[in-house]
């Protein structure tokens, strides 16, 4: 058993080696193949540089593209060259707990997407805007009802499920593109599951996801989505 790390980054100079880490101290527990595949955005900072930086060289991977096409490109691009049994997509500015990302690991079936949930009951959120959490709940309330999807969290990149290629419009942006995404495999026939996570708002550079951009992205997702 194996698993290809997604992670996008966009100016992550500041969580490139601590995601990496993070990433390494998971495999150290676990006895699976692991690679890792960078997606960068065109960042403007020292990301590469640090990415290229990395060791143990034959397991990471960094795409560089060439124009800024945002997440859900990023995703897509990752995603066609992994090449293990699962796919991880894993955020770079990630903080949650190598013990959830174990949990998360373990859960995984290869006929199941398996999201990390931050609105579970069981799930903990630390240091994030109240209005920003208050709103996710909201609009992923809403979009799993209009898509008929039982999901809490759909909006979550957190997740890992079974290498298997679909295609998703690569113009949605978080979160249309997770939503997209958990939509496609229902269709598929995959079960879908949520695990509760401790989730921890980015300590160190900039969100990308504000709470204007995540509303935006809803008016302009919902269309595509209801033509997967």
């Amino acid at each position: 058993m194996s698993i290809s790390i997604i992670i996008p980054t966009l100016n992550e100079q500041d969580n490139v080696q601590r995601i990496y880490k993070t990433v390494v101290n998971i495999f150290n527990e676990i006895n699976i193949d692991w690679e890792i595949i960078f997606v960068d955005d065109k960042s403007e900072d020292q990301t590469q540089l640090l990415i290229k930086k990395l060791p143990q060289k034959k397991k990471i991977t960094l795409i560089e593209s060439q124009n800024r096409l945002g997440l859900g490109n990023a995703i897509s691009i990752g995603w066609k060259n992994a090449n293990l049994d699962y796919v991880l997509f894993l955020d770079c500015d990630s903080h949650v707990s190598i013990k959830d990302l174990l949990q998360l690991i373990k859960s995984r079936s290869p006929d199941s997407v398996v999201i990390g949930s931050r609105y579970l009951k069981k799930s903990k959120i630390n240091g994030a805007p109240y209005i920003k959490v208050f709103l996710s709940k909201i609009l992923n309330k809403l979009v799993g009802f209009i898509l008929n999807i039982n999901i809490i969290d759909m909006s979550h990149s957190l997740r890992i499920l079974p290498n298997k290629y679909v295609n998703i419009s690569e113009v949605l942006t978080h979160p249309g593109y997770f939503w997209a995404l958990t939509k496609k495999f229902k269709k598929l026939n995959f079960k879908l599951l949520e695990i509760p996570i401790t989730f921890n708002e980015r300590e160190l550079g900039s969100t990308k996801n504000t709470s204007f951009k995540m509303i935006k992205s809803v008016i302009s997702s919902l269309y595509i989505i209801s033509k997967i």
